[in-house]
């Protein structure tokens, strides 16, 4: 293992039981990934908490990404891609952002969610939970806004450009406590789900 972290694979994310939907190893998600089929890896702590998910469906020109802050197993961030969208520009386009945050006894405190279209449109709902309110917009990205929601589909285990929780900046750009600066080697796992 390399700093401690390392991937799991599987078919999916369960957040409930912090584990795979039908684990398996790296070379039969590799295989999935042929048949494109949907695969799951999950980067995880050293205490086997998840840190970031990827969830992609080759078949269903889906991809999403959670991240966790590694102390629940909700994800505090989310970011879902679509490839079945008219007047696409690359294979994925980021289209719906979750974010979440909480208080420090863990209580959700604040939610957004923020759907984009490939014409620029952009919708935004939050929800202050403290204030109970909700708000509601909507707007346009400018063109060259637009540009940072394309995203090439991933090779099988090149996950650094959709695990980039910053989307406006490039790889090399990332905060150094990044998911895309903490990515080891899809090869390197911890221990057998299946055990």
């Amino acid at each position: 293992m390399t700093n401690g972290y390392y991937w799991t694979w599987g078919n999916q994310y369960n957040d409930m039981t912090n584990g795979m939907v039908y684990p398996c190893d790296v070379d039969e998600a590799r295989l999935i990934d042929q048949a494109e089929e949907p695969y799951c890896a999950v980067l995880r702590l050293p205490g086997g908490m998840p840190r970031a998910a990827v969830m992609i469906s080759r078949r269903g020109n889906f991809g999403r990404t959670d991240f966790f802050d590694g102390h629940r197993r909700e994800p505090y961030l989310q970011y879902t891609f679509n490839g079945d969208l008219p007047d696409m520009q690359a294979d994925l386009f980021h289209q719906l952002t979750w974010a979440r945050t909480w208080n420090r006894k863990g209580d959700l405190t604040h939610g957004a969610r923020f759907k984009f279209w490939t014409d620029r449109r952009v919708t935004a709902s939050e929800t202050d939970v403290r204030k109970q309110t909700k708000t509601s917009s909507e707007g346009e990205l400018t063109p060259e806004r637009l540009t940072h929601h394309w995203e090439p589909f991933p090779t099988f285990g090149d996950f650094a450009s959709i695990l980039r929780e910053e989307r406006s900046k490039p790889v090399d750009q990332q905060a150094k406590d990044s998911v895309t600066r903490l990515l080891v080697p899809i090869e390197t796992t911890g221990p057998d789900p299946r055990d």
